[in-house]
């Protein structure tokens, strides 16, 4: 440790309990958190680690690599967030294996990618130790988050010797609750394994128990949280190109999707919202406005027309409807 001092700021412990509750976070996942930009973030970070509250480190394995850093608790920082009373549980130890620190990254991309988008804040997602005290889960049982009525686990690797375990816990979620606990309606497992284990999971599990993989899992959150199936952007697709066959379509948006009718880049997009099209300018009002307003129109399905003009870029003083509404 070297002779910097620094005041500790309420924000620095936030800080130091969110290391403690994610194990390991990169710069990006705590810049979107608790500061404005990621410059920021990096400043105050490098503070924190050369007075010993937190520690960085790159992270690294045959098959993935993290770019930056990430970063994770010290002793030093534990015993700062003990000393004030900021934890309300015996803390765990703080010496992380290669395979944890891994597992926490992933999660945490999957963490930044549903507040960047706005699926949920971050007050939505409750860490593992409070889900598991509040469904009187044991301790080994690999619990993800709670987000609202979800529960998401996951399965180490090829561990198939945990896949029952695991299932049996996702149907004791699903049970109605006698003892007060909040009811969950979705139990989602994560299984990132060999082909032959995800096929033996598939054979325990269905709706209202789901398996996914962490690449697949911010798109399936949306889809649940929105009341929406699994297969809805798909079939949206599928109708939308028997009409333009050449489109190409964008990123997946709380059940919605952007869509160029002829595939290039340049063309006006329109947006899909459940069979009905809507110029880009309607996603853009439409992703300002509240979540709770974008849900509402979404589950209003059919009967929901969004329909405005859109300027060609082309042709500045042209304008056209772009909206279509399919039989």
């Amino acid at each position: 440790m070297t002779g910097i001092k620094i005041e500790l700021q309420e924000r620095d412990l936030a800080i130091l309990v969110y290391l403690y509750n994610t194990k390991a976070a990169t710069n990006t996942e705590i810049a979107l958190v608790f500061f404005t930009s990621t410059k920021l973030s990096t400043t105050r970070l490098a503070q924190l680690v050369a007075t010993d509250y937190i520690l960085s480190a790159t992270y690294s394995t045959r098959t993935q690599r993290y770019a930056g850093k990430y970063y994770r608790l010290t002793q030093r920082g534990l015993d700062e967030i003990v000393g004030r009373g900021l934890l309300t549980h015996n803390p765990s130890r703080i010496n992380l294996s290669d395979a944890t620190i891994a597992t926490a990254l992933k999660i945490g991309e999957f963490r930044t990618t549903l507040i960047s988008s706005g699926v949920i804040k971050l007050s939505d997602w409750q860490f593992p130790r409070a889900v598991r005290d509040m469904y009187t889960l044991p301790r080994f049982m690999p619990v993800c988050c709670r987000i609202h009525d979800i529960i998401i686990l996951y399965v180490f690797g090829g561990a198939a010797r945990f896949l029952t375990n695991t299932v049996e816990a996702a149907h004791k979620l699903i049970t109605p609750m006698i003892n007060g606990s909040p009811r969950i309606n979705h139990v989602v497992i994560v299984y990132e394994t060999r082909a032959e284990s995800v096929r033996l999971l598939a054979q325990y599990v269905n709706d209202p128990i789901y398996m996914s993989t962490f690449a697949d899992l911010p798109r399936l959150i949306e889809n649940i949280l929105t009341g929406k199936p699994a297969y809805h952007i798909s079939e949206l697709i599928a109708r939308y190109r028997a009409i333009h066959p050449a489109a190409t379509f964008g990123p997946v948006l709380l059940g919605t999707i952007e869509a160029m009718p002829n595939g290039r880049a340049y063309e006006p997009m329109v947006l899909l919202v459940d069979g009905i099209t809507g110029s880009i300018f309607t996603k853009q009002r439409f992703v300002a406005s509240p979540r709770t307003h974008r849900l509402a129109l979404i589950q209003s399905g059919p009967d929901l027309l969004l329909s405005t003009e859109l300027t060609v870029p082309t042709a500045p003083r042209k304008t056209f409807r772009t909206t279509i509404k399919f039989a």
